[in-house]
């Protein structure tokens, strides 16, 4: 019964939806709620907030802080700008596939 306007919505045998007064014979009557999202607290809202600050804080460290990471962690292989340095683990590879490769 929709307490605005007092009518049910039934459907009869043919198929037909129709709003009634009352109910009548030979038709089906639903009840419709409605399907609300759960209630979200302030505190709930402050949270995400911060955990999303966070996200967006680490992100952008780490967007600024790897291209010197990775120039750090290839400097330390042994791949520098004057080539492989003698005694190095890249020097070391470079070694391995040599005497893998027969020569």
């Amino acid at each position: 019964m929709s307490k605005e306007h007092k009518k049910m919505l039934t459907c009869d045998e043919s198929g037909q939806l129709r709003t009634m007064a009352k109910q009548c014979d030979g038709s089906e009557m639903w009840r419709i709620e409605p399907c609300m999202p759960e209630t979200v607290t302030e505190e709930q809202i402050k949270a995400k907030k911060r955990s999303m600050t966070v996200a967006a804080g680490v992100a952008l460290a780490s967007i600024v802080v790897m291209p010197f990471a990775v120039t750090g962690i290839i400097g330390a292989i042994g791949f520098g700008a004057e080539g492989i340095a003698a005694g190095s683990f890249a020097a070391g590879l470079m070694s391995a596939e040599a005497v893998a490769g027969g020569g």
